[in-house]
């Protein structure tokens, strides 16, 4: 069994993630303890708790006693088949934090693994819905046969209610191998090692703009979209694929940007929130988007810490704009289960 001081680092919620990740994966038991002992309300929130379901149905395992707020884990996975599953989060958790969870494990799996989720698509500290589909899938697809992720419904803070329906089909799968690593010794046979070191040449900067039609009459989509445009500069156009309102429970409104290279794409986003100017909201977005594009990396700050595991699996570097405390996290928890150094400094993360 594998021990995981959940209070390590930032002692969020990602570290959970990930161990549950990777056990799935390498059919490792794991007992993950002072899980969120630094937050305000320590333990499982129900997203947590709902990533430990999903993971129990695609690989048989067993996690006695789990509720929200359990300060410990104890999961126990068999094999590792995936499946069609459905789950209610219950409230605005986030979806893209659970599909983050859950990504690695639908890669590899026995069969096609359909998730059906209900929760938050566009909530606070995580990735927007249209930032996970449109700059986070891309990464993995040429890993599977066929990824898609059907947008149902949105959902904002504080009631959610947003569906989703995320289907995975396999080209490798772990449960053909004897053990974890010769899957990953006939996963380097057949895959390049990654090298996200050169960007190519810029395609185009396409953007996603949405709102609750309830903030309609307040002409949120459009002021956002402008903020964007004027703070993106002079010789850079925005190609919006998406400029609308859509019904939701609670109000809320998201722009996501993203820049396409011949060879990576890079993006942000930025949710709207109560008191603050819809021109803000997008000012801010492209704010972050002009850093990325300014600096030296193949891969935002934001999406280098979902690569580490496949990064570790494969070998290989990432030249990021920077390498964040969650990155480091990500890093420390993949050198547990693949016994592999990874080597970084401000920037530039390697793996052999």
């Amino acid at each position: 069994m594998i021990n995981v001081d959940g209070s390590y680092g930032l002692g969020s919620g990602q570290l959970v993630r990930y161990a549950l990740s990777f056990s799935a994966l390498s059919r490792k038991p794991i007992h993950i303890t002072d899980i969120r002992s630094s937050r305000p309300s320590p333990g499982l929130k129900a997203q947590h708790l709902t990533a430990v379901k999903v993971l129990k149905k695609m690989c048989d395992a067993s996690a006695p006693g789990i509720k929200i707020g359990s300060r410990e884990i104890r999961f126990m996975p068999g094999e590792l088949i995936g499946g069609n599953i459905k789950e209610d989060i219950g409230t605005a958790g986030s979806i893209t934090l659970l599909i983050q969870n859950i990504i690695y494990p639908a890669m590899f799996a026995k069969e096609k693994t359909i998730l059906e989720i209900k929760g938050g698509t566009d909530v606070n500290f995580s990735p927007t819905i249209d930032y996970t589909k449109e700059v986070f899938l891309p990464f993995i697809k040429k890993f599977v046969k066929n990824i898609d992720l059907e947008i149902i419904k949105r959902g904002f803070y504080p009631k959610g209610g947003g569906k989703v329906k995320l289907t995975v089909k396999s080209k490798y799968s772990v449960s053909e191998f004897q053990n974890f690593n010769k899957f990953l010794d006939y996963l380097k046979e057949k895959e390049c090692k990654i090298n996200l070191t050169e960007r190519g040449i810029l395609k185009a900067i396409n953007g996603i703009c949405l709102a609750s039609d309830t903030l309609q009459k307040a002409d949120v989509v459009r002021r956002q979209c402008h903020g964007a445009v004027r703070r993106i500069g002079l010789g850079r156009n925005i190609q919006w694929l998406q400029k609308k309102y859509v019904k939701s429970f609670s109000s809320g409104s998201t722009i996501t940007l993203f820049s396409e290279f011949e060879k990576t794409i890079i993006g942000t986003d930025k949710l709207g929130a109560i008191g603050k100017k819809a021109e803000v909201v997008g000012e801010e977005c492209a704010k972050e988007l002009d850093y990325e594009l300014k600096s030296i990396g193949c891969v935002d700050a934001n999406m280098v810490d979902n690569l580490i595991p496949l990064l570790g699996m494969l070998g290989g570097k990432i030249l990021t704009s920077n390498i964040s405390d969650h990155a480091k996290t990500a890093i420390w928890i993949s050198e547990k289960f693949l016994n592999k150094k990874f080597v970084y400094d401000h920037t530039l993360i390697s793996v052999k």
